[in-house]
């Protein structure tokens, strides 16, 4: 009988080798291949989806227990199934207040997305296998930051076509891929965003004309987003804030070739502590474990808040509830609970879980909307060896650091990103590095 194979995102092997695995029942093989991607496969009535450890190429499905239907955009479900919409007012807090939704939630309180690492199967009932990928890591003490580097390099050769492109920045996670082809003789188009007196711009455009690689500046208008809003709210499932919006919208205007690769940095923060990268500080409060992330999450949205306290009364009750002083709290705890660990253990691996497959995610579809993207950092190798590093290599940006210093020291010489320095990369952050008096090259943002 027929079957049909849709995948969505890249990978290392072909149609004809996925359905052979498929049809050999080795459905375990196709979690962990070679980059980032969620297959579906259809054969008479069955149905089977696999998504990548990572999980960053959202798909979504319904199921009550009678009726199953599956798809990349959530209001085509609705229709398909001729259901209610159902507001998730979770998810809309979530969003206000994190810019992403939580764990596998959406908009609508009945669809759900499917989990990073699962097998789901419909066959006139519903099976759901999935696994954490940091419960799979094998922990140990001989981590080899140097040994994350070559796989790296590995990863970014395997994949980069003939002509590709590379969405260069100011910051570290681009700089380093950069390093990576420039050591491997791959000389990319460079792609920024921004005014010409943007950070990331000025220092683009130095790398550029030093080691003499064509480079588009991009700069965008209101129009743009207004032009383009209704197809970016469509892609991201109405969960992407229009402050994002510009990930889909400056590769189109840098005319970005469809036929070539796409380099972008995303998950490359998982080699640093996004969420509280303070040095020794960060250090000591790990000792806190979730009592520590809780606080952390509660003062980091109380710093951030979407709406003023006299536009409370202009929302609904249900969104209300969800981001006024109970919410908050309620939020803060869920976060905490999410993932093990402190605030830097817990922090990694709520990147990793949550921010990843719904945020970036994200930006990864409008990427995949335009583009044949692709990012050296989503390789399980990488995650499993960086994950077990000392923080001192997460902190300060310390594995970036050596990679760059490894691959092509040349590229140490253009200042970096609120450094401390204002004419060069430093080898090894400094200490206090994280204090304001110690970033004495201000970011300029691209916007």
């Amino acid at each position: 009988m027929d079957s049909t194979l849709e995948i969505i995102g890249y990978c290392d092997r072909t149609p004809t080798e996925i359905k052979g695995l498929l049809k050999d029942g080795r459905f375990g093989q196709l979690l962990d291949l070679r980059g980032e991607y969620t297959l579906i496969y259809s054969k008479s009535e069955v149905v089977t989806i696999i998504t990548s450890s990572v999980g960053a190429m959202q798909y979504y499905y319904y199921y009550d227990g009678n009726r199953f239907s599956h798809g990349k955009y959530i209001i085509e479900i609705v229709k398909k199934l001729g259901i209610e919409w159902e507001w998730n007012w979770e998810s809309v807090g979530d969003i206000c207040e994190l810019e992403n939704c939580t764990d596998n939630q959406t908009l609508h309180k009945s669809i759900k997305k499917v989990p990073p690492g699962s097998i789901l199967t419909y066959d006139k009932s519903l099976k759901l296998h999935s696994k954490r990928f940091v419960d799979t890591i094998k922990t140990y003490d001989s981590a080899d930051a140097v040994k994350a580097v070559d796989i790296f390099n590995s990863e970014t050769s395997f994949w980069a076509s003939k002509n590709p492109y590379l969405s260069l920045s100011g910051g570290f996670d681009s700089r380093t891929i950069l390093s990576s082809m420039l050591k491997q003789d791959i000389y990319p188009t460079l792609v920024t965003l921004g005014e010409e007196e943007s950070s990331d711009v000025t220092v683009a455009r130095k790398i550029s004309e030093q080691f003499g690689l064509e480079h588009r500046v991009v700069n965008l208008e209101v129009g743009d987003l207004l032009n383009n809003g209704e197809r970016i709210a469509y892609i991201t499932n109405g969960t992407k804030p229009a402050y994002h919006w510009h990930t889909y919208l400056y590769p189109r205007k840098a005319e970005v070739g469809k036929s070539e690769t796409f380099f972008v940095g995303t998950l490359g923060e998982f080699a640093r502590n996004y969420y509280f990268d303070r040095g020794v500080v960060g250090i000591l409060l790990e000792n806190y474990g979730v009592a520590g992330q809780r606080t952390f999450w509660e003062s980091k949205i109380k710093r951030h808040r979407t709406f003023r306290d006299k536009e409370m009364g202009r929302l609904t009750p249900e969104l209300r509830r969800e981001i006024q002083d109970s919410g908050i709290q309620q939020r803060a705890l869920k976060n905490s609970l999410l993932t093990k660990g402190g605030v830097l253990s817990g922090g990694s691996r709520y990147y990793l879980e949550q921010r990843v497959p719904n945020f970036y995610a994200n930006g990864i579809s409008m990427y995949n909307d335009t583009t044949q993207w692709r990012s050296p950092f989503h390789n399980t190798k990488w995650l499993k060896e960086v994950w077990n590093l000392s923080e001192n290599w997460k902190l300060g940006s310390n594995w970036h650091r050596l990679a760059i210093q490894r691959n092509c020291p040349e590229l140490l010489e253009f200042p970096e990103e609120k450094g401390f320095s204002r004419n060069r990369m430093l080898k090894k952050a400094p200490p206090l590095y994280w204090l304001p008096i110690m970033q004495r090259l201000k970011y300029k943002s691209y916007d």
